[in-house]
């Protein structure tokens, strides 16, 4: 996981421990003039995935300047299991200055989706790494924000927030049987409410594994098992995601000295088959990685900076915590329909 963790990790401009930055191969004189631009009206939209036509078997933009923007988009959306309520994770700049982490949040209220706004459970502390239970009832995030007996939080860690009655509940720091530290920053709910993530420094006894699983158990998370169904080293793979049936592994792998994504698919006999790269209709260089399944497992989202002249479209919403032009292009979301995964899976297994 070292490799890949220099190339996940890296430093933000305050100093702190961040996620990594992608570039593109667009000017510093067209990012200028797209920021300067002033932002559109913020559109009539409805219906699941803010009304997005469903994508097909080759990776699109999703949310054009909504989602994916001229901002930084470093992780796939977190959606409720309807499809009606999303948050994500931003990156950008306020006047020329640089912004990092900041969540957003939109959602379906009488037939319209709300202007992205701050998430109700927002810090002015950087934060990132958010992910969604399947079944939508508890939300995960990570956060400098300071823990109970930390006066400082530059470290960060994990937090939750609950649904409720009346919308999300206050968030909570979560504790886990494992030093926050070694999860690479990243994991990834699945059913049932268990947690998978890739540890660092695993230990001899995970030799030859790299994801493991902390089960739910009642309020708390028993200790990290290696799954032993990921055939791969523990340096090459990264942040991995889990379909909600539990058969589909996607994660980041390091290829080449770059990022991209591969599968790995669960056998009749419980076993897990060899990782493959999502092909060129997922993966695009320089960069692909994070992946997120939608809650009914019909789409994947990732993220990547490839190379489009869609690219970092201008946002359509305002908001003061980010404006003004921005200083290089980054990372946009993508989604594709989850059965180009199929052609991956071997025919028996």
């Amino acid at each position: 996981m070292r490799r890949l963790a220099k190339l996940v990790a890296t430093v933000n401009p305050s100093g702190s421990r961040g996620l990594p930055v992608c570039a593109a191969p667009v000017t510093l004189a067209l990012l200028t003039l797209v920021g300067a631009l002033p932002a559109a009206a913020w559109p009539v939209l409805s219906g699941p995935y803010f009304g997005q036509k469903p994508p097909g078997l080759r990776a699109e933009m999703f949310a054009p300047g909504i989602v994916s923007s001229e901002h930084h988009d470093d992780g796939p959306p977190a959606f409720s299991p309807d499809g009606r309520e999303c948050f994500w994770r931003v990156n950008g700049y306020h006047d020329g200055t640089s912004r990092t982490g900041k969540i957003f949040w939109s959602r379906e209220q009488n037939g319209r989706w709300t202007e992205p706004r701050l998430a109700p459970f927002s810090s002015t502390y950087v934060e990132w790494g958010l992910c969604m239970q399947p079944d939508g009832r508890r939300l995960y995030f990570w956060s400098r924000r300071p823990r109970p007996g930390d006066r400082s939080g530059s470290d960060g860690g994990p937090w939750f927030v609950d649904r409720t009655a009346s919308g999300w509940s206050e968030p909570r720091p979560l504790s886990l049987p494992v030093d926050p530290r070694r999860l690479g920053f990243i994991f990834s709910p699945g059913a049932g409410g268990a947690l998978y993530c890739v540890l660092e420094d695993p230990g001899k006894a995970a030799a030859g594994t790299a994801i493991f699983r902390m089960r739910r158990t009642g309020d708390g998370f028993a200790s990290p098992e290696p799954m032993g169904v990921i055939p791969v080293g523990a340096d090459q793979a990264g942040a991995p995601s889990f379909s909600p049936d539990g058969n589909t592994a996607v994660f980041t792998t390091d290829a080449k000295g770059g990022l991209e994504l591969a599968a790995s698919f669960r056998k009749t006999d419980g076993t897990w088959t060899a990782p493959r790269p999502l092909g060129d209709d997922i993966n695009a260089p320089p960069q692909t990685k994070f992946a997120g399944f939608s809650p009914d497992g019909r789409y994947l989202f990732v993220v990547s900076n490839r190379v489009s002249p869609s690219a970092n479209p201008p946002k359509l919403w305002k908001s003061d915590v980010f404006r003004g032009p921005q200083r290089e292009p980054l990372c946009d979301v993508y989604w594709v329909d989850a059965k180009a995964l199929e052609a991956l899976r071997p025919a028996q297994h």
